[in-house]
């Protein structure tokens, strides 16, 4: 059935389309609400947004996990749960877990217990409480949603029978968990035919005491109604709150009060809220299963930065919250580079106060006070200019606030969430972003809106580039300009002619012979972009019989041609660096890495994110506990799937793009998989016992395995051969070769998946594998570009060790070796604290790499190279430094030793530089290896007299 509201919208679309006759649809100019909309974020079907000219883009959302709607079915990760709004559907958005051992955003319950799954040959997960009868519903898959009517979740429900009163079911194992604020929740129902007050209590019992540590009650019907409790845990005998310390053990009980009661119940949870997550929430969240995490929800609109460049602008929009008072709601957030210290912040705290400023809380914000009951919806306003900004609530100004200092392109634009876990808990709708300060009585209006958009109407065709980035960069290579035509009207369009318009006289125009309703025209344009470097009108119109049906319009900055992309590509990895110094790719921020005339070259880390803090998505470290990703479980192969094509799309649309560094140094250093299913396929398929390697002393991992993910050899009794020759086919070198191989449940695999996917977009881009020669075999990236392998400056052997087992190991395959000497020399090495490279280190490490045939010379730790002092974990030292702390600016070994044991905080933040260093990287990278930059990848060696045989058995035997 059709929504009010979307039945409305529907009309109007149609009668756009029948207008397409007369002339070009479009709102009244003279609205004014009409100038300066850039955004109408509807969210009804999916989170594209649209403006008044038909140019169509789409709001950024992440949530790198599975998340449950309300009807407790599963939503894929990175998909947005789209609920009921204020006007058709709006977008959940909800707080959750931020690391990889999340407290909370978590079911702590096992899946038996969460999901109510019987177990063949197993104890129910639950035992009656005093007298009553619990037995188990289930359905089978083809009856889940037909017969199986009193069953809510998966294909079991509890069903309890109390014989006597005050009885019913509790969990018959506990669970622990670490002392701090929980809540317990539960869906229950009765019959429909029973008495209106049957009652059901749930409770939270210390499984040591007996004691009751929460209860709460809920009058039940025959439909499914959640009944939750709150509760204060303490850590069993005083221990501490984390994690990994000393915990209680509960139980959760199912109470009826009367005897002769039934009832049911089903997708069970505990959870925890508030500390260590900042949004402190205050009551149950969306339904997770049992052990499994729910990551933060974060919606952006960093594509609008752009039309926004004025330093002025409105976001409005409807919110609903959901929950009981949260310590924190992140409602709007112009972010900076310091995510500690936003440019703008609306933050609701309590849900009594809103705060607007620079920060979440005072002297640095205006205030005002609210009042939202959860599920009430009310009409938000964030005005800004440069340097003040307003907030109001259902049309009236509430907060105002000036001395601020709002730049033409903050780093990000987040609504409802931030980089921070304080996403809002709560549904926005009918989001609207204006490039200029709306008055006073046009926000009233919007907030007195019956109908989206304050009745605003948009055309039915819209025009969607592939990805807008702001740049392009000047050259004389073919470039290639993206986008799709979308018509949702109703009567089809014939010889729609798509024009590209860029600077003063360059116009490039396709035709689309048709356009039937609900139908997407893909459109490509290949340009010179051979404009001098400035600024400049780009505008892509679509236009039929005269009448123009969308048009998409901005200014775009042509930037310094990059380094040609078959010449040697110099990256300053993982961040920009000027160009003067000589790098030619930069992984730092797009537009900025353009300004400068660098190619861009990010670093994508991915790994898959696993359904439940257990099970088959997890391996089991050697110590039995759950470990990093199966990445080649069902579900994380499907997820690995979606994700590298979701990721693929996005990149592909980036002209400047030169490389990817796939998810570097991720060795799976700790993580073999012990769980029995794998300790039985590998025992018979290589012959090993993995049982060997279980249970190290004091649960020290690195006792029974070596660095970067090798089993030790003498853990088995496993000895080096006396001729020291390693036959491939020894049992644990195969072992090794198929678990790091691009079949075993590594990155191995999926990094090449990731590849894939950009590469048959975007067969240019580089694709690097980073660290490279820790692997069995390096063909397990043999569909990758690169092959990656730092060093330390200070080793100038172990760099010319690694070149040439690079070259080694490449040979007669796809891959092209790279340089990548480290800067950083730590503590222990050069020093007894952390150092850089001297000047003469740096050099001679960068003409070891270059004496190769490598495709690319990446510089780590350059974010060291040219720290800020006051922006760093760092402490930056140099000569005049370390003379002050140690009396001399060279210590020997033992004057610096003796000062930081005295002073050990500052042996972990000290990082010792020389002051020439920074002029030896421009004058070895800008005045030395640029000019060879279009020889070194073609570089044809000598013969070597000296053979240098990569080995990886050297490293299994040590």
């Amino acid at each position: 059935m059709m929504l009010p509201s979307t039945w409305s919208r529907a009309v109007g679309l149609v009668v756009l389309a029948l207008a397409l006759a007369i002339g070009r649809a479009g709102a009244d100019p003279a609205d004014p609400l009409t100038p300066g909309l850039v955004a109408c974020l509807p969210c009804d079907e999916d989170l594209r947004w649209v403006t008044l000219s038909g140019e169509e883009g789409a709001a950024g959302f992440a949530r790198p996990s599975l998340a449950w709607d309300d009807a407790l079915q599963p939503v894929p990760e990175n998909d947005p749960r789209l609920v009921p709004g204020r006007f058709g559907r709006g977008i959940l958005l909800e707080p959750g877990a931020e690391s990889d051992e999340p407290l909370c955003a978590r079911n702590w319950l096992p899946p038996e217990v969460a999901e109510v799954i019987p177990r063949p040959g197993l104890p129910l997960a639950f035992q009656p409480f005093r007298e009553a009868a619990v037995a188990v519903i289930q359905a089978t898959p083809a009856e889940w949603r037909g017969l199986a009517e009193p069953i809510l979740e998966g294909l079991a429900a509890l069903h309890l029978t109390a014989a006597a009163d005050n009885s019913g079911a509790e969990m018959r194992l506990p669970v622990v968990v670490p002392a701090g604020e929980y809540t317990a929740s539960a869906y229950a129902r009765v019959n429909p035919d029973a008495p209106a007050d049957e009652r059901l209590v749930l409770e939270v019992v210390d499984a040591d005491t007996g004691a009751v540590l929460g209860r709460g009650e809920r009058v039940l019907d025959g439909t499914w109604r959640r009944l939750e409790v709150a509760v204060a845990v303490s850590a069993a005998g005083g221990g501490g709150t984390g994690a990994g310390q000393d915990g209680r053990p509960v139980r959760l009980r199912a109470v009826l009060p009367r005897a002769g009661q039934v009832a049911m119940l089903d997708a069970i949870m505990l959870e925890r809220r508030g500390s260590p997550s900042p949004a402190g929430t205050g009551s149950a969240s969306s339904w997770l299963p049992g052990h499994a995490a729910r990551a933060a929800e974060r919606l952006d609109l960093d594509d609008l930065r752009s039309s926004l460049a004025r330093q002025t602008g409105t976001i409005a929009f409807w919110i609903a919250l959901r929950g009981a008072p949260q310590a924190q709601r992140t409602l709007v957030e112009l972010a900076s580079r310091k995510p500690w210290q936003p440019h703008l912040h609306l933050t609701l705290l309590e849900d009594r106060v809103l705060h607007l400023g620079r920060r979440a809380t005072p002297p640095e914000t205006a205030r005002g006070e609210v009042s939202w009951p959860p599920g009430s919806w009310h009409h938000l306003a964030v005005t800004w200019t440069a340097t003040a900004a307003a907030v109001y609530v259902d049309g009236v100004r509430t907060a105002a606030i000036d001395g601020l200092e709002i730049p033409p392109r903050p780093a990000g634009i987040t609504l409802g969430s931030s980089s921070a876990d304080t996403t809002a808990q709560a549904v926005l709708d009918d989001i609207l972003v204006y490039d200029r300060v709306l008055p006073d009585d046009a926000i009233a209006r919007l907030a007195a809106a019956t109908a989206p958009a304050a009745g605003l109407e948009f055309p039915p065709v819209t025009l969607r580039p592939e990805r807008f980035v702001e740049a392009i960069a000047r050259g004389r290579e073919p470039q290639l300009w993206r986008c799709e035509l979308r018509h949702r009207g109703t009567a089809p369009l014939a010889a729609v002619d798509i024009t590209f318009r860029l600077g003063p006289a360059m116009a490039l125009t396709r035709r689309l012979a048709e356009l039937p309703p609900g139908h997407v025209g893909p459109v490509e344009f290949i340009f010179l972009a051979d404009l001098a470097v400035g600024t400049y009108p780009l505008t892509v119109t679509a236009v039929t019989e005269g009448r123009e049906l969308a048009r998409f319009s901005r200014r775009v900055e042509v930037t310094p041609a990059p380094e040609p992309a078959e010449n040697l590509q110099i990256l300053a990895a993982g961040r920009n660096a000027d160009r003067a110094y000589g790098f030619t790719a930069a992984g730092g921020d797009l537009l900025e890495a353009m300004r400068q005339g660098l190619a861009w070259a990010p670093r994508h880390r991915y790994l898959g994110y696993p359904r439940r803090r257990l099970g088959e998505d997890r391996v089991m470290t050697l110590s039995g506990q759950p470990g990093m990703t199966r990445l080649t479980s069902p579900a994380m192969v499907e997820q690995a799937r979606r994700e590298s094509e979701r990721w693929a799309m996005r990149l592909a649309g980036v002209p400047a793009l030169r490389a990817v560094t796939l998810n570097s140094e991720a060795q799976w250093i700790h993580d073999h998989d012990f769980t029995p299913a794998t300790v039985t396929w590998v025992r018979q398929t290589f012959h090993l016992d993995l049982d060997a390697w279980r249970h190290p002393p004091d649960g020290d991992p690195m006792a029974h395995q070596l660095p970067l993910g090798r089993l030790r050899p003498s853990i088995a009794g496993i000895d080096l051969p006396a001729d020291r020759i390693v036959d491939p086919r020894t049992p644990l070198y195969a072992y090794h070769r198929w678990f790091h191989g691009p079949v075993g449940p590594t990155e191995s695999w999926l990094n090449q998946v990731l590849s894939d996917a950009l590469r048959s977009r975007r067969p240019d881009v580089l694709t690097i594998q980073d660290a490279v020669l820790r692997r069995p075999a390096v063909r397990a990236f043999e569909r990758l570009s690169v092959a990656q392998e730092g060093f330390s400056c200070a080793e100038p052997l172990a760099g010319v060790m690694v070149q040439e087992s690079l070259n080694a190991a490449v040979r007669r395959t796809g891959l092209r070796p790279a340089g990548l000497p480290r800067l950083i020399l730590p503590a222990g090495t050069a020093a007894p604290f952390n150092a850089m490279a001297t000047a003469d280190l740096f050099r001679e490490a960068a003409w070891l790499c270059v004496l190769q045939p490598i495709r690319l010379l990446a510089c780590r730790d350059t974010d060291a190279l040219f720290m800020d002092p006051a922006e760093t974990r760092w402490r930056s030292a140099g000569p005049a430094d370390l003379e002050r702390l140690f009396g001399t600016p060279a210590p020997t070994w033992a004057e610096a030793q003796r000062v930081l044991e005295a002073s050990p905080e500052m042996a972990r933040s000290l990082l010792a530089r020389s002051d020439d260093l920074l002029a030896a990287v421009r004058q070895v990278l800008s005045a030395e290896i640029a000019p060879l930059g279009a020889l070194v990848p073609s570089w044809r060696n000598r013969p070597r007299r000296l053979a240098i045989v990569r080995s990886f058995a050297s490293q299994l035997f040590s």
